[in-house]
């Protein structure tokens, strides 16, 4: 079934109106949607989350709300909206987790992700590249 507000010639501004905080029963009067198909577009086809939540504190948590924060700046971007100052704050926070997560031991200098449940190898070991990846290898004797 296709959403009548994502099918609504409007949709951009409805969207755009909704993602910067106009409440939905004021969009809904504007745009003379009924308000629990507004609710329902909402909750089911934008980046929507209660007001009031728990900050995030980890990583993970901090990586997550980044990703939320992208692909609602997107949306509104695609509407319409100017977000080029707020992408350069996402950016600066996107450092800030990156710098977090290294000083947590979860990524290396390079941002890949550790291993960090496998065992580091023991001995004299090599980096060799195969294929274009890099392997450690114990060096030969």
């Amino acid at each position: 079934m296709v959403c009548k507000v994502c099918s609504h010639p409007r949709v951009k501004e409805i969207n755009r109106l909704i993602l910067t905080g106009v409440p939905v029963t004021k969009v809904a009067k504007a745009a003379g949607i009924c308000r629990p198909t507004l609710w329902n577009h909402r909750t089911k086809h934008l980046p929507w989350r209660p007001a009031g939540g728990p900050k995030p504190v980890t990583v993970q948590e901090q990586l997550e709300d980044l990703k939320f924060e992208l692909h609602r700046l997107q949306i509104l971007g695609e509407c319409g909206e100017p977000v080029s100052g707020a992408i350069q704050a996402l950016n600066a926070r996107r450092m800030v987790v990156e710098l977090q997560a290294r000083m947590e031991g979860r990524l290396d200098a390079t941002h890949r992700k550790l291993m960090l449940a496998s065992r580091p190898p023991e001995g004299d070991v090599e980096v060799v590249f195969e294929n274009g990846r890099a392997r450690t290898v114990e060096k030969a004797g």
